[in-house]
């Protein structure tokens, strides 16, 4: 007990579960007879059996803190990786302003989404940066007929992305 309790405090032991045990442990000594040696084991058996159930408890927190961070760590990660992929389509392009913003908000959040769920090397992440740059492509000057079909051609496409989110 005296080592469970070393570093004790009670910001530590918010919810006093430990306080409680160690108070009960020495209770059930002090009640007992003194011809009844057997109470140093059970207690010491339930004082065991109360850490092993904390340490458990403490490690599945631990456990499900980790996965948060990891969690955050891999957003922070595929939000950086957005902005960098949408920056390279944005560079040096005078678009119009609701294309920019269709890039910038909702399609972002699109990307971070498909980068989370499907990672870097899917069918549906390069899909989704293949539209980024076809959207782009499609409010810049054509200058030729063949462009200009394309265009056509691509119009619905970029239509059922926009509605699809996909």
């Amino acid at each position: 007990m005296a080592l469970a309790c070393i570093g004790w405090s009670e910001e530590s032991d918010r919810d006093h579960r430990l306080y409680d045990k160690v108070k009960e442990t020495v209770e059930a000594l002090l009640r007992t007879s003194d011809d009844d040696i057997g109470v140093f084991e059970r207690t010491a058996r339930g004082f065991r059996e109360f850490r092993r159930d904390r340490q458990k408890r403490a490690g599945t927190c631990r456990t499900a803190s980790g996965g948060a961070t990891r969690g955050r760590e891999k957003l922070h990660q595929g939000t950086a990786h957005r902005r960098d992929e949408i920056r390279r389509r944005l560079e040096g392009r005078h678009l119009p302003a609701m294309i920019q913003s269709v890039l910038t908000r909702p399609w972002a959040n699109c990307l971070v989404l498909t980068l989370l769920r499907q990672g870097r090397n899917s069918k549906e992440w390069k899909q989704a940066l293949r539209f980024a740059d076809e959207f782009v492509w499609s409010v810049e000057e054509k200058q030729n007929e063949s462009d200009k079909a394309r265009l056509r051609s691509l119009l619905p496409v970029i239509e059922k992305h926009l509605r699809h989110g996909t």
